[in-house]
């Protein structure tokens, strides 16, 4: 296969993440990089962004409720909780992971961080759904593990059946980023290395989840790539039926 090549569909191999070979060593090290990875590469950022944006939509005084899907540590929303304390802004994350390493690490993660706006559920988000709407959800590096089809289901579940708007953070694919991968990860574990690099050839190219999720119904998607090497997409339920109350 040429170079280009390489890049034109979304690789169909598995992470050790998702796999019973991800044990609580290689969970560890795995969200140490991720972690590193977000704060500095612009997961925490994309994020914070889409909150600011949404809060402001709301009434004075009333808390924006997040649903973050796939949430791992829970770095992403410990980060944004804390900018919105300080900027003043009212959060509420509900955070759903399936793997119980995650949910450990996060669980830890919580307990240092003090007393945030921070609900954990263990759970797999293709079968909870939270008892009350929130108003958006958000996912990242999360759906880039998913296939295809499986995306589409999760974002008819997900829009507007448990929100109104879907943010969606995750990786471009292409060969800097799959390059800034393997130099981020030269003092990490061939199982750390496997999996970053993978997950790069698992994300997205240009307007590929618009095209993903081109086949729903009743749903509106925009897509972006936000520097360095993110691809940012939001969905939304083109009917005014699907607003959160």
């Amino acid at each position: 296969m040429g170079a280009s090549g390489m890049f034109e569909e979304r690789s169909l191999s598995k992470e050790y993440m998702d796999s019973p070979a991800f044990d609580a060593r290689l969970a560890r090290q795995s969200f140490r990089f991720i972690e590193r990875v977000n704060r500095f590469l612009g997961g925490v950022r994309i994020v914070w962004s889409f909150v600011q944006n949404e809060a402001s939509r709301l009434p004075a005084g009333e808390p924006l409720r997040i649903l973050d899907v796939g949430s791992g540590s829970c770095d992403i929303p410990i980060a944004v909780s804390r900018r919105a304390i300080r900027a003043g802004i009212e959060i509420q994350f509900v955070c759903v992971e399936r793997d119980i390493h995650a949910v450990q690490r996060a669980r830890c993660q919580l307990d240092a961080a003090g007393d945030l706006p921070i609900t954990l559920v263990h759970a797999d988000i293709f079968e909870w759904m939270p008892r009350r709407p929130c108003h958006v959800a958000v996912g990242s590096m999360f759906f880039h593990h998913l296939a295809d089809e499986q995306i589409r289901s999760l974002v008819e579940r997900l829009v507007p059946g448990a929100c109104k708007r879907l943010l969606v953070n995750d990786l471009v694919r292409c060969w800097p980023s799959l390059l800034g991968a393997h130099l981020l990860c030269l003092a990490e574990s061939s199982r750390v290395r496997h999996d970053a690099t993978l997950s790069v050839k698992r994300g997205f190219r240009g307007r590929e989840l618009c095209d993903i999720l081109a086949p729903l119904q009743d749903m509106q998607v925009t897509c972006d790539h936000v520097w360095p090497y993110r691809v940012r997409a939001i969905v939304e339920a083109a009917s005014e039926h699907g607003e959160c109350e």
